[in-house]
């Protein structure tokens, strides 16, 4: 279980508020890896750095769903909605990354974004990188349908 909780961790190390931020930048491999798919994407080339961008998803989804089944119930009712958020932003990174590959946007991930917003105020992690990621996808395809 303790690789799962770093990769959990590792996507909740940053804060920021009204006053104050403190802490590493979260996930940054991710963030890496979700940069490198973006850059080429945005370039419309053949999208690079997939296979790594989706080992982090891979990752990510895993560690939610262990995490979420095998805590012990006192740490689990601390983290569960971080946990759930964790789960809603894999699926949507996965959806985002296929959305990339397939240039049009699968009407789920706007269904999954607008959950993890809704779930913000319990549950803030990843902002700048797999959040981001998403964002970023749907930014860009949706700027590119418009041209």
């Amino acid at each position: 279980m303790a690789p799962s909780m770093k990769i959990f961790a590792a996507h909740s190390r940053h804060m920021e508020n009204s006053w104050a931020k403190c802490g590493a930048d979260d996930a940054p491999e991710f963030a890496d890896a979700a940069k490198s798919v973006m850059k080429s994407a945005r370039l419309n080339r053949s999208i690079t750095g997939v296979a790594e961008l989706s080992r982090q998803i891979d990752g990510m989804e895993k560690a939610a769903g262990l995490l979420l089944s095998n805590l012990p119930p006192r740490y689990l009712a601390e983290c569960k909605p971080q946990l759930k958020q964790f789960s809603r932003m894999a699926q949507a990174d996965r959806l985002a990354l296929r959305s990339l590959q397939d240039k049009k946007i699968d009407p789920q991930l706007k269904v999954l974004r607008d959950k993890i917003y809704k779930n913000v105020p319990k549950a803030v992690l990843s902002e700048k990188a797999a959040l981001k990621f998403i964002d970023d996808t749907i930014d860009l395809l949706c700027t590119k349908k418009k041209r």
